[in-house]
């Protein structure tokens, strides 16, 4: 994982696209914005994970968002599961939906410049998102 930040922020912000960098090392500039027109659609939290996992999909990977819970990484650590690198999504102290890079449930990267990360107190809202290998057309 190499710390790449996102250089749009605000309701148009490119911090899925900073965090998917990161994890592939990659150029800012290979990662498209996803969010970007997601709005226009009747559902853009579909329309976004669509478009993130179309991208994804070349590089035989797939994005799984579920609800975060605590017990995940203990769950994984006892299947000898480690050193696994995910996101997490959720609020900000800023009043914005976030994604950050995390490591084994602890956050490791915050691409937003003023690095305040999710908002702790309102854990209970954040989701946790892997990317897990892909074989096959997701279509299917």
């Amino acid at each position: 994982m190499i710390p790449i930040d996102q250089t749009i922020v605000g309701e148009n912000g490119n911090c899925m696209s900073a965090c998917l960098a990161s994890i592939l090392e990659c150029d800012l500039s290979e990662v498209p914005n996803f969010i970007v027109g997601c709005n226009e659609h009747e559902n853009p939290y579909i329309e976004f994970n669509r478009r993130v996992n179309e991208f994804l999909r070349p590089l035989g990977l797939a994005h799984i968002e579920i609800k975060a819970t605590d017990n995940w990484f203990d769950y994984l650590k006892n299947e000898g599961v480690k050193d696994l690198y995910h996101l997490y999504y959720g609020p900000t102290i800023r009043g914005t939906f976030h994604a950050v890079v995390a490591k084994d449930g602890v956050i490791v990267h915050d691409p937003h410049p003023d690095k305040t990360s999710l908002d702790t107190d309102k854990r209970d809202e954040w989701s946790i998102a892997f990317l897990v290998a892909h074989f096959g057309d997701c279509n299917e």
